[in-house]
């Protein structure tokens, strides 16, 4: 349902300190996409650079945007999805 990407990494001796991400959401026939950047609060380097894979950083981010149980970034895009399911109610001025 969620496909992850990570576009561009900050990274200060060897540490990464930032991401950029983009996030697809898909259900059915519908998806919803955002990015954005995330700061790591308190990095701490503890997988030497050079061996950092993309899912390692994934995994970070989705960690960090976790509040009370639940990932706040693929929460939204859950949202975004289910607002497009409801049927729309036009007002009576558009036909």
């Amino acid at each position: 349902m969620f496909d992850w990407k990570i576009t561009d990494v900050h990274a200060e001796d060897g540490l990464i300190k930032e991401v950029k991400y983009h996030v697809t959401a898909t259900a059915t026939d519908k998806s919803v996409e955002t990015e954005g950047f995330w700061k790591f609060g308190d990095p701490v380097l503890s997988v030497p650079f050079e061996q950092v894979t993309h899912d390692m950083v994934v995994e970070w981010v989705k960690k960090e945007a976790t509040q009370f149980g639940e990932n706040i970034i693929e929460s939204r895009l859950t949202e975004q999805l289910d607002a497009l399911a409801k049927p729309k109610i036009l007002p009576p001025w558009v036909s």
